[in-house]
C-alpha cells in the first residue's frame, strides 16, 4: 500500500477545517496490468491514479497531529502541503474507498459529475456500471487499515446514452450490488 500524503487544509463554515488526505489506491488480488507496463508512460494505461478525500476537524486536533497552526488559513485559499503518511494516535491515515450502486442524496442529483466514468481515447466520457446501474465511488479518510469495497463493473454506456437514462434512474431503485471486498 502507497502512504497517504496530506497536501491541503482549507477553512470551511463553522469555524472548522478540512484536510485533504492524496493516496494512491491500488485494487487488491489483481495481477501486474502487462497492459500498463508496455504502455509506460501513457497515462491512459495508469494503473491506479492518486484519490483525494477530506475530512473534517476543529483547529486544535489539526495542531495536535500534524502541526499547522489553522489560525493564517482564510475560506477560499486553501494551504497547500506535503506532509507524509500523516497519522492519528500511531495510526497512519489512509484512504478508504466504498463503492455502491445505491447514490447519496448529492449523488442521487448529480449523476453524470458524479458517477464513476473515464474519457476514452477519443475523448469521450464512458460511464461504468453494475448491470443496470450507476457506479458510485465514496472514498473517505481512515485511521490504520482501510477495508475497501469496490463494486465490478459489468457494462459500460456513452454519455450520450446516461443522459437519456438520468431520469429513469432517479425514478427507479438500485439493483443488488455484486461486491468485491478486500
Amino acid at each position: 500500500m502507497k502512504k497517504a500524503i496530506l497536501t491541503a487544509i482549507r477553512a470551511v463554515a463553522g469555524g472548522k477545517f478540512q484536510f485533504e488526505i492524496t493516496q494512491v489506491v491500488e485494487k487488491p488480488n489483481r495481477g501486474a496490468n502487462l497492459l500498463a507496463i508496455m504502455n509506460k508512460g501513457d497515462e491512459r494505461f495508469e494503473q491506479a491514479k492518486p484519490r483525494k478525500a477530506w475530512m473534517s476537524a476543529v483547529p486544535s486536533q489539526i495542531k495536535e497531529y500534524f502541526n499547522v497552526d489553522c489560525s493564517a488559513i482564510k475560506e477560499g485559499a486553501p494551504l497547500s502541503m506535503e506532509l507524509i503518511d500523516p497519522k492519528v494516535d500511531g495510526h497512519s491515515l489512509n484512504i478508504q474507498v466504498n463503492e455502491t450502486t445505491t447514490p447519496n442524496e448529492y449523488q442521487s442529483k448529480n449523476i453524470l459529475s458524479t458517477a464513476k466514468q473515464y474519457v476514452d481515447k477519443t475523448g469521450k466520457t464512458v460511464y461504468l456500471r453494475s448491470g443496470n446501474d450507476f457506479i458510485f465511488s465514496n472514498p473517505t479518510v481512515v485511521a490504520g487499515e482501510p477495508k475497501h469495497v469496490f463494486v465490478d463493473h459489468t457494462s459500460t454506456i456513452t454519455e450520450e446514452a446516461a443522459k437519456a437514462l438520468v431520469g429513469e434512474v432517479k425514478a427507479s431503485a438500485p439493483l443488488a450490488a455484486k461486491t468485491t471486498k478486500a
